[in-house]
């Protein structure tokens, strides 16, 4: 797994120190942690920005879990107006607040997530190194798992530091790993450059990069080399001297780093697509062009400086336009000063859409609300609801039961979906002019006349939350039809690549239980169908 290093300086990931003692003898909790969380997520969600960002809390130990779960339902129970929070129905993007522990936090993902360690100091003030499931085997596993949940902040609240933690006193690799995330939540890039010092790919990896970067440095700009802290870096970035926290260009050369990549994909697009996506601005240079002429390519790269300047300056003066621009986005600027949001879900969608006529996922729209939950069971309105089932199905279709019934609840101001109102949409369904077809675990609706097997389309998320569905919501028809065009560009990829691919075709960046299920589901009808065929762990296609 590649982590891609950000263009912005600013941290992401922070530490808050809680005054607390770890229960090891008795309840084996942190109370003192478990307030700090409840109260941070309150706070949150008090906020009419805040509360557009979605939360998840993760646990380091099941007895904290259960612990936060109950202090969470005390607070929601004497401040109402968060319920809505902790409904996936009314949830910003169906995302509720979850909390979750180590060992079942895995497939869940959410803008901000805040880890509840748990262990510390007792109260005779010593600390013991058994920190659950991170002293097994494969306990980094986990870590790293729970730590890539978030997209946007992760916001550790610990009684426990790095410097408390004794490695002599352990060999577990998870609690090695522990203590440096601690470390580097606590005290940023200063734990990352120490840890630079001893690293050999610190620096240039080829005579052709330090010629470059030489050359830029002596024009005067500050230029760093091999920025990241995983297995990807660019190759050289060029500090912003107006924002010295952020970088103004990455500058990437078919250097090492470029022929590591195992297909050409993976070079020229898939790369370039998730850094542009993190706010990267790029250039890259080829060692050819820069042997045969050096100065037109120095002027290249100084002429790229100059248009990110300008394109730095006009981001900044759009976020400066404050509240009403970041509500029209929906998403707040992140917590880390960044000043592009991160939408990675989109790395892959986007780029097709501008290569390609793709579908794009088009939501029934009304321009006013039909009704309202007083008069929603009404026999009178049967036949509004029933005609706008029939409207919904036609403009959608196919479209899950479950989806339907949200538009519906959109449409007559429910907020919230209990029992009665999925049964009141069922009952009429089945007097709606469409075909209820059973698929996996879910009911989906297909306009008259539209056959399963003969649907050959998919249709990707757009650019609003209402055109985004959940794997559920996808019929296994169209994510067959999706994995095929995946296929068709490949003509045989690995299973396990077909599934993530898939699933970043529609808008999923991660593929956790549910969504690789989905998308499995899909790819075996792909099979079933005849368009592809499974050998050796491979998938081939059978459609030119």
């Amino acid at each position: 797994m590649f982590t891609f290093p950000s263009p912005v300086q600013h941290m992401a990931v922070s530490l808050r120190r809680v005054d607390g003692q770890y229960d090891f003898g008795k309840s084996r909790t942190n109370r003192a942690e478990a307030d700090a969380v409840v109260a941070e997520i309150l706070s949150r969600l008090k906020d009419p920005v805040l509360s557009q960002l979605t939360i998840g809390v993760v646990t380091f130990s099941m007895s904290q879990q259960t612990l936060i779960e109950d202090l969470l339902d005390n607070a929601v129970r004497t401040n109402p107006e968060v319920e809505q929070f902790f409904n996936r129905e009314t949830a910003p993007r169906g995302e509720r607040v979850f909390v979750k522990n180590l060992e079942n936090v895995q497939g869940d993902e959410r803008d901000v997530i805040m880890f509840s360690v748990c262990y510390g100091p007792n109260v005779q003030g010593k600390v013991s190194m058994n920190f659950g499931p991170l002293n097994r085997d494969g306990g980094e596993r986990r870590l790293n798992v729970a730590i890539t949940r978030a997209r946007e902040e992760i916001l550790v609240i610990s009684t426990l530091v790095a410097d408390q933690i004794d490695l002599s006193r352990t060999r577990a690799r998870g609690v090695a790993d522990l203590r440096a995330f601690l470390d580097y939540a606590d005290r940023g890039y200063a734990a990352l450059r120490e840890q630079r010092l001893s690293d050999p790919l610190a620096e240039c990896e080829s005579p052709f990069e330090q010629q470059v970067c030489n050359a830029l440095r002596d024009r005067g700009y500050e230029v760093h080399a091999q920025v990241g802290c995983s297995g990807y870096r660019i190759d050289l970035a060029v500090v912003d001297p107006d924002s010295p926290g952020r970088y103004l260009l990455g500058i990437e050369c078919d250097g090492a780093n470029y022929h590591r990549a195992k297909t050409a994909r993976d070079r020229d697009r898939l790369r370039e697509n998730i850094l542009r996506d993190l706010g990267w601005q790029l250039h890259r240079i080829w060692s050819t062009d820069w042997w045969e002429k050096p100065a037109e390519e120095l002027a290249r790269i100084e002429a790229a400086i100059e248009d990110a300047k300008k394109y730095s300056k006009n981001s900044s003066r759009a976020m400066d336009h404050g509240p009403a621009l970041i509500a029209s986005a929906s998403i707040p600027p992140s917590p880390s000063g960044a000043e592009h949001t991160s939408q990675c879900r989109a790395s892959v969608r986007q780029s097709l859409l501008a290569e390609q006529n793709l579908l794009i996922y088009s939501p029934y729209q009304c321009s006013r609300q039909l009704g309202n939950i007083d008069n929603f069971y009404d026999f009178a309105e049967d036949s509004t609801i029933l005609s706008t089932i029939e409207a919904i199905v036609k403009h959608e279709g196919p479209v899950s039961l479950s989806l339907l019934t949200q538009r519906i609840a959109e449409l007559w101001g429910i907020g919230r979906i209990g029992v009665r109102i999925r049964e009141r949409v069922e009952q009429l369904v089945e007097q709606a002019k469409c075909d209820q077809i059973k698929s996996e675990n879910a009911v989906f609706l297909w306009p008259k006349g539209m056959k399963p097997q003969d649907f050959r389309d998919f249709r990707m998320p757009g650019d609003t939350d209402r055109s985004r569905r959940d794997a559920t919501d996808i019929p296994r028809e169209e994510i067959a039809n999706g994995a095929l065009y995946i296929l068709k560009g490949q003509i045989s990829i690995p299973a396990d690549d077909l599934v993530s691919e898939t699933a970043r075709l529609f808008g999923f960046l991660r593929t956790g239980t549910t969504v690789a299920r989905c998308i499995n589901a899909g790819v075996n009808l792909l099979i079933k169908r005849g368009d592809a065929v499974r050998q050796n762990g491979m998938i081939i296609c059978q459609k030119s």
